[in-house]
């Protein structure tokens, strides 16, 4: 009878040590952690510049959007304005403040500086392509680069990784 106690006391430690084992084995990716993978600075860099791209790409395509609704609503609420006389005064309120949101805040060129910052990103990334480029140089020029860079929205920079 001792026996069975104990080989039953010994399955179950070896099962809760094999779960608890899982268990560790397991965390990083059950809590949304990425596997630690060894990567080479070349790699690494490549990996860097393409969230970079990605990042700019994303607010390119923000401010695009923003720029497009805002002239669409001047374009719309002008031509409503001419055939529902009765509305004209909201309908000029309305296209006097989404063409002043517009030029106030320069959207369009929000949009613009994004595309050349993704574009230049892209000419370092072709750089890195040639294996001959010491990985230095082209960190270089990135920093070069990031100088240029608007202040970053963390949140899209994190959703660009």
């Amino acid at each position: 009878m001792p026996s069975d106690h104990s080989e039953t006391a010994n399955a179950s430690s070896a099962a809760a040590a094999a779960s608890s084992a899982a268990d560790t084995r397991h965390e990083g990716n059950a809590a949304g952690a990425t596997p630690s993978v060894e990567l080479s600075p070349h790699d690494e860099f490549v990996v860097e510049c393409l969230r970079n791209a990605r990042y700019h790409e994303d607010r390119e395509r923000y401010f695009a959007r923003i720029h497009r609704t805002a002239m669409f609503i001047v374009v719309a609420s002008g031509t409503a304005t001419f055939a529902w006389v009765k509305a004209a005064p909201y309908l000029a309120g309305l296209i006097t403040l989404a063409g002043l949101l517009d030029l106030v805040f320069d959207i369009s060129g929000k949009a613009r500086l994004h595309a050349s910052l993704r574009r230049r990103v892209y000419d370092i990334l072709a750089q890195a392509e040639d294996p001959t480029r010491p990985i230095e140089s082209l960190r270089e020029q990135a920093v070069r680069f990031y100088a240029d860079e608007p202040p970053c929205i963390h949140a899209a920079n994190i959703i660009a990784y």
